[in-house]
C-alpha cells in the first residue's frame, strides 16, 4: 500500500489471546507468537496453528524471531521451539537444558548476525545458538552475573548488552570474555524493559524506573573526577595510569575507581609512556624523568649526567625500544632498557638548536616510516627522516603561517595532521600542508589533541567533546555533552590508545574512552519532508506536484532525525529554479510567497555540523506553478486568432460600408441627376408653360398658384436631393405639388388616392414622385380611359398602385427609375422592393424604413 493507504485483516487467533511477537518471512508467511496458544502461520491464505498436538512442548511463548538464515525461533518456558515448513508439513524442533541450554524457561531472543540467535534465560544467562550441519550448536557466555533477563541488544562486534528485571544493564565483552556493568549512564537504570541498538549506533533503554534513556556506546565517560589529568598511558593489562599535578593514578580494568600510587615523593606528572618492557616512563615539570616498576611497584630517577639535561618532560613517546624525550631544552633521544639497566640509559640530541630554531617543542611523533615531527613553540613543524635529513613547513598553501603546533598524528591514508595556535587544522598532501576539510570551529585560544582510531579515522578533542572524521567518507561526527555542563577541556596531548586500539583522552576532572565501532552507521541525520502547505492548508504531496497560478505561496515542512544530538542539527535549503545558492538555516520549515509559474525543485539537506557538502543525503519535491489562463500559449494562441478574426470582420465592414457609401453615393447622383433630368424634362417644361399660358389667359390667379407650386416641386428636389431618407409627410408635399402641376394639365382624367399614412417613418427621396411620373409617363390618361393612382400603407410597406393602360405607342424608358430606387434600397434595408405586375394592375412596394 501507498502513503495513507492501509489495509487490515482480521486474523482469529483467539478473542482473549495476548498476542506476544510476530515475524515476517520473505515469502510471506506471517509468524505470530502467543501466550497460551503457542503459534501461529499465516501461509497461503490460510492459519495454521503450531500447538502440543504438533510436539510444541509449551503454548507459552515469549518471543519470537527470524534469524538472517530464514529459521523461526521461539522462546517458551520449555525452552526454545525451531519452526519450520517442509513443503507443507509442520517440522518442530526443541531445544532445551539436555541440549546445552543454561536454563529452560527462554524469555529472550536476538539473531546474530551470523545466523542463529542470542538466547536470554530466565536465571541462567545468555547462550548462543546457531545450525551446523543440520544439528543446533549450544554456546554458553561464562560467568553470568545473575538477574532475570528482559532484553538483548548487541552493539557492533564489540559487546552484547544484556537488560535484567532487577540488576540494571550488564554488557558482555567480546574481546575480554567478560561481564561488567555498563558505566555510560551516572544513575543507571536497573528495572529494564527492552533495550534497541539503533541506526547511529546508539543504545537506548527503556526501564520501569528511568523512562526512556540513550547510550553513546562509543564513549565512555569519568566527570567530577578528585584529580585533573595531565598525561594518560595504558599498558599491556589495559590499565590506565594518569598523571596528575598530585601524582600517579591507575584505573584498573573493571574502571571501577581511581587508585592512587605511592611514588615516595611528590612529583607534578606531565607525561606518560609505556616501554616495550612494560615500564612506566614518568616526565615532571622541572623535577626531570623517572621510570616506574608497576609490578614491584618501584620508582627509579634518571640522572642529568646521562646526557638529559632538563628536567621539564613535556612529551615522551616510543617505537620499538627507541625513545624520544621532548623537553623545554630540545628533543633528546634514547633506547629503552630494562630496570637492571636503566643506569646505563644515554641521551643524545638528534637535532641540534640551531637546526631547530628553537628548543620549545610541544610535541614529538613518531610514525611507521621512521620520522620524527616535532610541534614547535611559533617556528612551525619539523620533520627528522630516516636518512637524517631535517624538513622544516613553516608556510602551508596559499601562503598561510604555520607558527605553533600543539598536535601530530597520521590518518589511516598515511597523511600528516597538525593542530595549530590559530585554531585550524592542517593535512599533508603532496608534501604541501592544506586546511583539512574539517568543519569544526574552534574558540580563539582553544587547544584540540589529534590522533587517530584503530580504522585510521582523525579524533579530535576539543572543548565540547569528541569528534571524528572518517577519511572514506569525508564525514565529521561530533560528539558533544559528555557531561551535564557540556564542556570538555582537554588536557594538551593527554591522549592514548590501548591494545585493542580504543582511545583514552584526559580532560579537566575527566576521563574520556573512545570505542569506535567496526560497522558503518549513520553519520548524518535522516532528512525527509514532512509535508507541504499552500496558504497554511496542508496538501497530499506525495500525489500532488501541479498547482494553479493563485497556489504561489507554499510552505516546505522537513525535519532531519540525528538522535545522538537533535539540537545540532542545522539545514540547507535551495529552491532549484529560483534561488541562486543554497541557504543556510536551524529552522525546519521555510516560506516562498508570491513565486511566478515556473517548474521547481525543492532540495534540503541536514547534517549535525558545519559541514556543508552537496554529497549529503536530499529530501526533493519537483513541482510546477501553472501560468494563469491568460498566459496559457492556447490562451494568447486564441486571443490573437480571435484579435484577428475581430480586426478582419471589421476590416472587412469597414470596406463593405465604404463600397455601400460610394454605391449609395454613386446611386444618389444618378438619382439627383435623372431626377433633375426628368424634371427639366423639356416636355415637363414645355407642357408646364403652356397650362402656364393657358392659365395667364383664362385665370391669372390660378396662373400664380400655379407658379408657386411650380416653384415649390422644383426647390424640393434641390432640397432633397442629397439626403439619403426623407420623411414620409415630406415625401407626400412633393407628391401633392407634383400631382397639382399634373391635374392642371389632365384635370379630372387623373386621380390620386393617398390612404392614411404613418407619420414616423422615412424613404428615400423623391421615391414616390418618380413612381407616379412613372405611371404618368407609361399609361393612357383621357376622359374615356382615366388614371387612378393609390397610395397606401401595409405591412410596413408604401404601396403605389395604378392601373395598366399600356398607350399604343411605348415612350423610350432607361430603366433607370425603379433600378435606382432598388440600389438604395439595398444600401439603406434588409427588405427588398416589391415589384408586383398583374393583369390589370401594376404595383410596388417600397420598404418603410422606421425609427
Amino acid at each position: 500500500p501507498g502513503p495513507g493507504d492501509c489495509q487490515v485483516d482480521a486474523l482469529a487467533v483467539g478473542g482473549s489471546t495476548i498476542v506476544s511477537a510476530v515475524a515476517l518471512r520473505a515469502n510471506g508467511d506471517l509468524w505470530i507468537a502467543t501466550y497460551g496458544e503457542g503459534v501461529y502461520c499465516w501461509r497461503k491464505g490460510r492459519l495454521y496453528q503450531f500447538g502440543r498436538d504438533d510436539g510444541l512442548d509449551s503454548e507459552d511463548i515469549y518471543d519470537l524471531k527470524l534469524d538472517p538464515e530464514g529459521h523461526i525461533w521461539a522462546a517458551s518456558d520449555a525452552g526454545i521451539c525451531l519452526l519450520r515448513w517442509r513443503e507443507d508439513t509442520k517440522d518442530i524442533r526443541q531445544i532445551n537444558s539436555s541440549h546445552g541450554l543454561p536454563d529452560d524457561i527462554v524469555t529472550k531472543l536476538l539473531p546474530h548476525p551470523d545466523g542463529g540467535c542470542w538466547v536470554g534465560t530466565y536465571e541462567g544467562g545468555v547462550a548462543r545458538c546457531y545450525w551446523q550441519d543440520e544439528q543446533v550448536v549450544v554456546e554458553t557466555l561464562p560467568a553470568w552475573p545473575g538477574g532475570l533477563i528482559t532484553s538483548l541488544a548487541q552493539v557492533d562486534q564489540r559487546s552484547l548488552w544484556v537488560g535484567t528485571r532487577d540488576q540494571g544493564v550488564l554488557v558482555y565483552d567480546f574481546q575480554r570474555a567478560s561481564w561488567r556493568n555498563q558505566q555510560h549512564l551516572s544513575d543507571p537504570p536497573q528495572r529494564i524493559l527492552q533495550l534497541l541498538f539503533d541506526q547511529e549506533g546508539l543504545i537506548w533503554v527503556l526501564s520501569r524506573d528511568k523512562g526512556l534513556c540513550k547510550v553513546q556506546p562509543r564513549l565512555e565517560v569519568w566527570n567530577e573526577l578528585s584529580v585533573t589529568p595531565q598525561a594518560v598511558a595504558v599498558d599491556s593489562t589495559d590499565r590506565l595510569w594518569v598523571g596528575t599535578q598530585e601524582g600517579l593514578y591507575c584505573l584498573l580494568p573493571d574502571k571501577a575507581r581511581l587508585e592512587a600510587k605511592s611514588l615516595g615523593q611528590s612529583l607534578n606528572i606531565i607525561s606518560l609512556y609505556v616501554d616495550v618492557y612494560q615500564q612506566l616512563w614518568i616526565g615532571t615539570f622541572g623535577e626531570g624523568l623517572f621510570v616506574f616498576d608497576p609490578r614491584h611497584e618501584q620508582l627509579q630517577a634518571i640522572s642529568p649526567s646521562q646526557g638529559l639535561s632538563n628536567g621539564s618532560i613535556l612529551s615522551i613517546n616510543g617505537r620499538g625500544k627507541e625513545l624520544w624525550i621532548t623537553t623545554l631544552g630540545g628533543v633528546y633521544r634514547s633506547s629503552a632498557r630494562p630496570w637492571s639497566e636503566l643506569s646505563q640509559l644515554r641521551f643524545d640530541k638528534p637535532v641540534n638548536s640551531k637546526q631547530m630554531e628553537t628548543d620549545f617543542l610541544y610535541f614529538t611523533y613518531l610514525d611507521e616510516a621512521g620520522s620524527a615531527w616535532f610541534g614547535t613553540d611559533g617556528y612551525g613543524l619539523r620533520c627528522l627522516q630516516k636518512d637524517g635529513q631535517l624538513c622544516s613547513y613553516k608556510f602551508a598553501a596559499d601562503s598561510l603561517p604555520i607558527r605553533s603546533v600543539y598536535s601530530i598524528t597520521k590518518d589511516g591514508q598515511n597523511r600528516i595532521w597538525i593542530s595549530t595556535d590559530n585554531q585550524q587544522f592542517l593535512v599533508l598532501e603532496r608534501d604541501t600542508f592544506r586546511q583539512a576539510n574539517l568543519p569544526l570551529t574552534l574558540n580563539h585560544g582553544e587547544i584540540a589533541n589529534l590522533s587517530t582510531d584503530k580504522q585510521g579515522n582523525v579524533v579530535v578533542a576539543h572543548k565540547r567533546g569528541v569528534a571524528v572524521y572518517d577519511i572514506h567518507t569525508e564525514q565529521l561526527v561530533d560528539y558533544h555533552h559528555l557531561s551535564d555542563r557540556h564542556v570538555f577541556e582537554p588536557v594538551l596531548n593527554a591522549i592514548c590508545r590501548d591494545s585493542r586500539g580504543n582511545l583514552w583522552l584526559a580532560g579537566r576532572e575527566q576521563l574520556v574512552y573512545y570505542l569506535p565501532l567496526r560497522e558503518a552507521y549513520r553519520q548524518q541525520p535522516c532528512i525527509h519532508l514532512d509535508g507541504v502547505s499552500i496558504y497554511l492548508r496542508r496538501i497530499d504531496f506525495e500525489h500532488r506536484h501541479t498547482f494553479k497560478a493563485s497556489e504561489n505561496n507554499l510552505i516546505f515542512h522537513y525535519d532531519g532525525v540525528w538522535l545522538s544530538d537533535p539540537e545540532e542539527v542545522s539545514y540547507y535549503y535551495r529552491l532549484a529554479g529560483f534561488d541562486q545558492d543554497w541557504i543556510a538555516t536551524k529552522d525546519n520549515q521555510v516560506v516562498y510567497s508570491n513565486l511566478p509559474p515556473g517548474a521547481y525543485t525543492f532540495e534540503v539537506m541536514a547534517t549535525q555540523s558545519d559541514d556543508f557538502s552537496t554529497a549529503l543525503p536530499k529530501a526533493t519535491y519537483t513541482f510546477r506553478i501553472r501560468y494563469p489562463y491568460y498566459l496559457q500559449p492556447w490562451f494568447i494562441i486564441g486571443a490573437g486568432l480571435l484579435l484577428f478574426f475581430f480586426f478582419r470582420q471589421w476590416q472587412l465592414r469597414r470596406e463593405y460600408q465604404l463600397q455601400r457609401e460610394a454605391v449609395l453615393h454613386k446611386d444618389k447622383v444618378e438619382s439627383q441627376y435623372e431626377t433633375l433630368k426628368s424634371q427639366i424634362n423639356p416636355h415637363f417644361l414645355f407642357n408646364s408653360f403652356n397650362t402656364l399660358v393657358a392659365l395667364i389667359e383664362e385665370q391669372p390667379r390660378a396662373a400664380v398658384t400655379y407658379v408657386e407650386k411650380l416653384a415649390d416641386f422644383y426647390r424640393s428636389i434641390l432640397q432633397y436631393r442629397k439626403q439619403d431618407t426623407i420623411s414620409l409627410a415630406e415625401e407626400m408635399e412633393v407628391v401633392q405639388d407634383y400631382y397639382f402641376l399634373l391635374i392642371q394639365r389632365y384635370q379630372d382624367n387623373l386621380q390620386l388616392d393617398i390612404d392614411e399614412l404613418p407619420t414616423h417613418c422615412h424613404i428615400p427621396p423623391l421615391s414616390v414622385q418618380m413612381l407616379i411620373e412613372n405611371a404618368v409617363k407609361h399609361n393612357v390618361i383621357s376622359r374615356q380611359r382615366p388614371l387612378c393612382i393609390r397610395i397606401y400603407a401595409q405591412d410596413n410597406y408604401l404601396f403605389v398602385e395604378n392601373p395598366i393602360q399600356a398607350k399604343l405607342t411605348r415612350q423610350k424608358s432607361t430603366g433607370l427609375g425603379l433600378s435606382n430606387i432598388q440600389s438604395r434600397y439595398a444600401l439603406l434595408c434588409n427588405l427588398p422592393v416589391r415589384i408586383t405586375q398583374h393583369q390589370d394592375r401594376f404595383t410596388v412596394g417600397l420598404p418603410l424604413i422606421c425609427e
